[in-house]
């Protein structure tokens, strides 16, 4: 099964969202650990795929890193205003 058809939109977009964050706090290196403690916090119904998620997380993180590597942090910046605008750290 794929991500798609696992997790709706608005969890994959929510482990995206946390993905981005961990990375513009980390500078470009982000933990699964501390998205996946995010994203459960958010949203405890997931609790019960935790294993499927942490999959995601991780998918999620080594993009974020790798956009944070290749377009540097502006680019993570630009990537989760343009999903979550409200999100952007200050």
């Amino acid at each position: 099964m794929t991500d798609e058809e696992v997790f709706g939109l608005e969890d994959r977009d929510a482990v995206r969202k946390y993905a981005l964050q961990n990375a513009i706090e980390y500078s470009g290196k982000g933990q699964p650990g501390s998205v996946l403690g995010r994203v459960l916090g958010e949203r405890e119904q997931l609790r019960t795929r935790v294993n499927s998620l942490l999959s995601l997380v991780e998918k999620e993180v080594t993009r974020a890193n790798s956009i944070a590597r290749e377009d540097g942090i502006e680019g993570v910046r630009k990537e989760l205003e343009s999903l979550a605008p409200e999100a952007r750290p200050r």
